[in-house]
Formats: structure tokens, C-alpha cells, sequence
């Protein structure tokens, strides 16, 4: 249990409860309803009880004051949960659901649950304070009483709301918030300045989208991101390995060109004993009969004599 002002809260961890039963089961016992957020002290009670491993991942059914998120619908099923900046920060959001026909009905998800009720009754909120560079109207406290308040001329509010309504609840507390006074010239050269246009913020500033749809666009946009640096890297090593086969091969070529500058020029001698240092046969050539191919000399061939040509006869061809 949690108390905060006047207010108790009581937390029914047990994830096994749909959205009508947690309502039900909550306004069984007298004075007791589902829990009201209707400013950030109430979400942040449900927050430091979520903020311990064992309830990190878990959702309560609550309901959420039109004053806190004047976007959300009062016939949506809204649930608190808890994520962790990247800090690590611990902030508590609210999720919501539309309610559908059949099946496809969210609201029938099995959530646990937080019940509010007051031991004392409540007759009067605090006192409200004026905020910085604005006013504060019909500042009444008792509960149902409604005040308004806005910022001076000269001044915006800085999610751009021209005046803002609070309401004294049954728990003793003020809904929603003050607004944020920021000086409207300032606001204007800082535009001018940076080039860039100050909106305000986008549909639903308080209220978090459906988490399960999150965490498959995370899903999905985590998968492309760990595919593109896959593949990143596979190139920058198709290009290293391209270099070092163009490396090698350079190499190679300017050793055999330094070698072949750096040698001794062949003469035609040289070129034929290295020839003949090739083909040399196994065998000595004194010891070959002529083949047509290859002509050895026996040694009866050495003693017969080879007939002179006919110096007068240019027709002779040597033979006897």
C-alpha cells in the first residue's frame, strides 16, 4: 500500500485481471475505486512501485483524469507501466486501449490493478500556488471547485495553452498542471535564431502508445539496422581482401622486374650452353646412331672421307 496526501493506494500485483473486473473488483469494497491519475505525484506512486526487477515488466489498470490527458477518450482502457530512459531513469507512462467488438478487444487483457480509497473524507485541496509570470482565478478549495489559471501578457505557456483548469478532487489533490510561463520574446529570437519553428507537442503528449506495437517497430527497425551493418562490414572486407591480391600482385611484378635490370645480359653463347643444358640427353652423343632427329658420329664415320666438290664444276653435289 501507498499513501500520498489523503489518498491510499493499494496495488494487486497478480497479472491476471481484465479491465471491467479490475473496475468491479476495486468499488466491491465501500469508499474504494480503481486508482484516479490525475497529475504526475499519483503516476509517480505507481511508478516507485514498479521500480523493482520482479514488477518491471508488469501493468496496472488504472483510470486517467481528463484534466491530466485531455486527448484521452474516457472510454479507452488506460494501464500504467514503467520503462528506463537511457540512464537508466526509471519514468512511469500510461498505455491505452480502444475498446473493440469480440476478440480483438485489448481490454480483456489480464493486467494487475491499483484501487484507491480515503480513510479521512476530503472537503478541501491545498492551496494553490501562483505561477511564475501568471494568475491564478477563482481559487476556491473545496472539492469539486474548479480554478483557471494562465500566464500574463508578454508570456506563453510553454506547450502554447492559453489558460489551464485544475480541479479539487475527492483525494485532497489538484488535477492536471500549472502552466510553464516562458517570456514570449525570447521564445521568438531563439526561433529566429536557430531556424527552427517552435509547435507544440504532437497528439498525446501524455499518454504512451500501445507498448506491445512499439516493441515490433523496435523489432523491426533493430533488424534492418543489424542487416545494413552486416552487410557494411562484409564489403569493407571484400574491399580489404580486393587490395591485398592487387598488393600482391605488384609485388610480384616489381621483384621479377628488379631481377630480370639486375641480371647479367645473355650473350647468343650463353643462350645455347643454357639450352643445351636443357635438353642434354641422359647418354653420350658418341655413343648415337644418326635418327633424323638427333646425328651422332660412330667412329667409322670419322675415318671415311668426305669427297671434295668440283671447284669447276658448279653442278657437282659431292658425290662419287
Amino acid at each position: 500500500m501507498e499513501v500520498h496526501g489523503h489518498m491510499c493506494y493499494e496495488f494487486f500485483e497478480q497479472q491476471s485481471t481484465t479491465h471491467d473486473q479490475a473496475q468491479t473488483a476495486c468499488e466491491v469494497k465501500k469508499g474504494w475505486s480503481i486508482a484516479v491519475v490525475a497529475n504526475r505525484e499519483v503516476l509517480n506512486i505507481i511508478r516507485n512501485h514498479l521500480n523493482l526487477e520482479i514488477r518491471s515488466q508488469q501493468n496496472y489498470w488504472v483510470k486517467v483524469h481528463q484534466d491530466f490527458a485531455e486527448e484521452l477518450n474516457a472510454t479507452w482502457c488506460t494501464y500504467a507501466f514503467l520503462v528506463y530512459t537511457n540512464f537508466g531513469n526509471p519514468v512511469g507512462k500510461l498505455g491505452y486501449y480502444e475498446p473493440l467488438e469480440g476478440e480483438g478487444d485489448k481490454c480483456n487483457l489480464t493486467y494487475g490493478y491499483v484501487c484507491q480509497y480515503e480513510p479521512v473524507p476530503i472537503t478541501e485541496c491545498a492551496l494553490l500556488e501562483v505561477p511564475d509570470n501568471g494568475y491564478l482565478k477563482n481559487n476556491t478549495r473545496q472539492v469539486g471547485s474548479v480554478a483557471t489559471l494562465g500566464c500574463k501578457s508578454g508570456y506563453i505557456d510553454k506547450k502554447r495553452r492559453e489558460t489551464i483548469s485544475r480541479t479539487c478532487l475527492e483525494t485532497g489533490l489538484w488535477s492536471g498542471r500549472s502552466p510553464n510561463c516562458i517570456d514570449l520574446q525570447f521564445l521568438q529570437n531563439s526561433t529566429n535564431s536557430t531556424t527552427t519553428t517552435y509547435s507544440p507537442l504532437g497528439p498525446f503528449p501524455n499518454i504512451a502508445a500501445n507498448r506491445q506495437s512499439k516493441r515490433d517497430n523496435h523489432s523491426s527497425e533493430s533488424l534492418g539496422v543489424g542487416v545494413g551493418i552486416g552487410l557494411g562490414i562484409a564489403a569493407v572486407l571484400v574491399a580489404g581482401f580486393i587490395v591485398f591480391l592487387m598488393y600482391r600482385r605488384y609485388s610480384k611484378a616489381k621483384e621479377f622486374n628488379g631481377d630480370q635490370m639486375n641480371a647479367e645480359p645473355t650473350s647468343f653463347d650463353n643462350r645455347v650452353i643454357q639450352k643445351d643444358h636443357a635438353i642434354e640427353p641422359p647418354f653420350p652423343l658418341e655413343a648415337m646412331v644418326g635418327t633424323g632427329d638427333i646425328i651422332g658420329v660412330s667412329e667409322k664415320d670419322k675415318e671415311a672421307k668426305i669427297p671434295e666438290k668440283d671447284s669447276k664444276n658448279p653442278f657437282s653435289n659431292g658425290v662419287m
